[in-house]
């Protein structure tokens, strides 16, 4: 059964409608069951609030809803987030007052949801649904009066020229009443920088322990991007904080360990598994074909085993490139018709002859078996939808050794490199088991951008951990990372908020086989 978490409230906020498109990301509302003559609801004011430590930013979204007609209506929220981003509190009002959303499993969620309809009263359910998007339905909205609903969500901040990069897409379909923004970063001594913003002029004042910045506006048509840089911090990027929800001290570190470029061996033949199901028709087909493009110049010579599946597997098909012509290919991947669902454990690579195998796919397996079988060959996933399963593509190639393409992220270039160089990778963690608790890293492969991120629960007043990376089981650099509980700081939680974050997220791999844990952390950090 594919995962959702869902978030119970007793009453529901409204509908909201997502363009599909990189760039427009924000929310908007659609109500289905208007009236000829009726006005679209629409939304009326959105403060936002944006709090940032370090590579850590947690960002709220205060959003009210108008609805100018004569009668109640009913609606859905869509609310998409990008790759990397989690969802950590959605709460709605309830007679003027805010009520907070508790997590649960989605089939307990229906039935609680069904429940509460049975007794007359309208229940508020917020749905993970597949890929990284969230929906609510809502009901009522008031006739000529307005619902409050609220969403907050966690991220870790790429690093660029040794500055971390803030990106806020602001486009609301509707013309909004009020536009309030506040930004609070933390644990900085030097001012962000301001790249972009939609409104013009905006920039950051020292206050107290803080960097600050505000802007407000009236009748204001959002279109556009925030965007703004913060220096890293001198030193190893390390944050202590006394954990508001647990009591224990909690701590997160990046490293930036020095990555060789190695290329692979060059190979004579891959597997080429490309999805057919339905879900892949939206896919960004010309990110596909400029990569590969890209990649067949490189290599000029080779074998490739084309591989066509949805729930089954269709007939393998050879195609011999000479010099980097893939027309042939191209054309055999142009004609393959979409349609039906998608079983990635159909997958079955132990019994491939290959050197390298590539998955095109969004990881969005809705029939049965959901996990691959490995074999010898690294397999890199190649994505290219925005909707997508990223943390499924990301278990696939984390456990087979390969890459995760995103080509939502990267461009044809930087994958290319991807695909061709060997990849460098954690290899070991050494620390003392009786010092740190609950520990957990992102993952096994370095992201250039974001590094790599540990966090945990220091048990004692100090202690270090030691990680090695390299390629294959080969060492190449070691970091030894030191804690001191007394370097503790109150970063209003943030830093016990994403360690739940990202230890959900290392439990979400397998997340039929974690479903209780990762229930049981979201209750208690209400993630």
């Amino acid at each position: 059964m594919k995962r959702y978490l869902a978030l119970l409230l007793l009453l529901l906020p409204i509908a909201g409608q997502w363009v599909q498109s990189q760039e427009r990301r924000s929310p908007n509302i659609e109500v289905s069951n208007l009236s000829a003559g009726e006005s679209p609801v629409r939304i009326s004011d959105v403060k936002i609030d944006i709090k940032v430590v370090g590579a850590l930013a947690v960002t709220t979204v205060d959003m009210t809803f108008y609805n100018p007609n004569h009668r109640v209506l009913e609606g859905e929220l869509q609310f998409p987030l990008a790759d990397g981003q989690s969802i950590s509190r959605f709460a709605l009002d309830i007679n003027g007052r805010l009520r907070e959303g508790v997590v649960v499993e989605k089939a307990k969620g229906q039935e609680v949801f069904e429940s509460v309809i049975r007794q007359k009263v309208d229940p508020g359910l917020l749905e993970k649904t597949q890929g990284n998007n969230f929906r609510t339905r809502v009901y009522p909205l008031p006739a000529r009066g307005t619902r409050r609903i609220v969403i907050a969500y966690e991220q870790e901040l790429p690093l660029e020229d040794n500055k971390y990069r803030f990106f806020l897409p602001i486009e609301y379909r509707d013309k909004l009443d009020n536009f309030n923004i506040d930004i609070a970063v933390f644990a900085n001594k030097q001012r962000p920088d301001v790249d972009k913003t939609p409104w013009g002029k905006f920039e950051f004042n020292s206050t107290g322990d803080a960097y600050t910045a505000s802007y407000s506006g009236k009748s204001y048509q959002a279109t556009g991007q925030l965007v703004f840089c913060i220096p890293a911090k001198d030193g190893k990027p390390t944050y202590i904080e006394k954990g508001k929800i647990s009591g224990e001290t909690v701590f997160y570190a990046q490293a930036f360990p020095k990555m060789p470029e190695q290329s692979k061996e060059q190979p004579r033949r891959i597997a080429l598994f490309q999805d057919i199901s339905s879900s892949m028709e939206s896919r960004n087909r010309q990110m596909e074909i400029e990569l590969l493009d890209s990649y067949f110049k490189q290599i000029k010579d080779i074998t490739v085993d084309l591989h066509s599946f949805n729930c089954v597997i269709g007939k393998t098909r050879s195609f011999t490139i000479t010099n980097g012509n893939w027309s042939e290919l191209k054309e055999a991947l142009d004609r393959l018709p979409y349609d039906g669902a998608t079983q990635l454990g159909s997958l079955d690579f132990s019994k491939l002859n290959v050197d390298d195998i590539f998955l095109f796919t969004d990881g969005l397996s809705n029939f049965g078996k959901q996990i691959p079988i490995f074999g010898k060959a690294s397999v890199s996933v190649i994505n290219s939808s925005i909707k997508a399963d990223n943390s499924m593509l990301r278990y696939i190639s984390s456990t087979s050794g390969g890459s995760y393409v995103n080509l939502m992220q990267q461009t044809a270039s930087d994958a290319v490199k991807l695909l061709m160089n060997e990849n460098f990778r954690l290899i070991s963690t050494q620390y003392n088991k009786s010092e740190i608790s609950d520990f957990t890293t992102s993952g096994s492969i370095i992201d250039p951008k974001i590094g790599f991120s540990i966090a945990g629960k220091l048990k004692v007043p100090k202690a270090s951990v030691t990680l090695q990376f390299g390629i294959g089981n080969r060492v190449l650099y070691a970091e030894t990372i030191t804690l001191d509980a007394k370097e503790a700081v109150d970063y209003d939680n943030i830093v016990e908020r994403v360690w739940a974050e990202k230890k959900i997220a290392e439990l979400d791999l397998l997340y039929e086989k974690n479903k209780d844990e990762i229930e049981t952390i979201g209750r208690q950090y209400n993630i």
